[in-house]
Parts: C-alpha cells; structure tokens; sequence
C-alpha cells in the first residue's frame, strides 16, 4: 500500500474574467492498493485501487474553499486478467471504474461515476511479431473521461465544458522485434 499527501501552495486558479492567479491552497490524501499475481501457470491478474480525499484549502473564491478539487475521483478501480492458451494466443479481459467526481471545485457540478470493460486477444505469431486486437469500450459506454474547461466564450461548447466521451473502439497493433 502506499498513502500519501500532496500540498500545492499558489496552486493556479482561473478568475470569472478568464484570467488566472497564483492564490489556492490544494490538499489531496491517498491510499493506493495494487496486486498482481499468477492464479495458475497460465493465468495473470492485476487489480489496482486509488481512494483520493482533496479539498481546496485556500482559495482567492470562498466558494471553492472545503470544496473537493474538480475532476478528481475520490475511489477508482482497475481489473486486468490475461489466460495464455495453446499455439501462442492470450485473452485478456479488463474493467475500470471511476466514481461520481467534481466538475468543478465552485460549484456542485457532478460528472457521473462509470464501469468501462475492454478485451484484447493476443497472437504469438513468430518469435519476432506478435500480434493484438483490443476492443476498448465493449458495451459502447457513454462516460467523461476527459473534461476541458474552456474560457468564458466556451470556444464553443455548451457551457463553456467540453466533455470526451470515447465509443467503442476497436485497435490492431504488431510488434516486431529485429
């Protein structure tokens, strides 16, 4: 396990005129818990866990101040397991989640929490090239992963956030070794 804080003294913080000062006090505490092993011979599992307590300690907006920082997930969770079966193919199966987080630390904006699953099938086809197909996404999951907070104009999105919401995505990747 590791636990830790982190301070950040004049941390950056963007004024309603769309400029920025060296004012905030931010606070984040942690714990971080991993694990990974070997179930069998053939089977690998990894799982990773992130519990994060922020707050904004000082702040030139009172608003923010005891508020939770913006875009920053108090839990999340991470599963990966990889099985090698016969003739040099691997399946892979994976889910992540995020919890409901801040959208920003002014106001009571929420971004929802979210469950993403990905497969991977993986092909040892020489000794040199090895071959992935992954398909992240599986259930096409609409979430914000991202967040861009854009200036007072919005520079075009709604609100002046763009959200990313990434689909269903399906990737081939070679790796060759010479």
């Amino acid at each position: 396990p590791i636990l830790f804080q982190v301070k950040k003294e004049d941390a950056r913080e963007r004024l309603a005129d769309g400029s920025y000062v060296l004012a905030g006090e931010q606070r984040v505490r942690g714990l971080e818990l991993s694990a990974s092993g070997k179930l069998n011979e053939h089977w690998d599992l990894f799982a990773t866990y992130t519990y994060l307590d922020s707050e904004t300690l000082k702040s030139s907006n009172p608003q923010r101040e005891g508020q939770a920082l913006g875009n920053t997930p108090p839990r999340s969770l991470s599963l990966w397991s990889t099985y090698e079966l016969p003739e040099g193919v691997t399946l892979g199966y994976g889910a992540r989640y995020v919890s409901q987080r801040n959208v920003t630390s002014v106001d009571n904006g929420k971004l929802d929490a979210y469950w993403v699953h990905n497969m991977m099938l993986g092909y040892q086809a020489t000794r040199d090239l090895k071959l992935q197909l992954n398909l992240d996404n599986l259930f096409d999951k609409a979430y914000a992963e991202h967040l861009n907070l854009a200036g007072n104009a919005g520079f075009g999105y709604p609100g002046g956030v763009r959200i990313n919401e990434p689909g269903r995505t399906l990737w081939l990747r070679a790796d060759l070794q010479f």
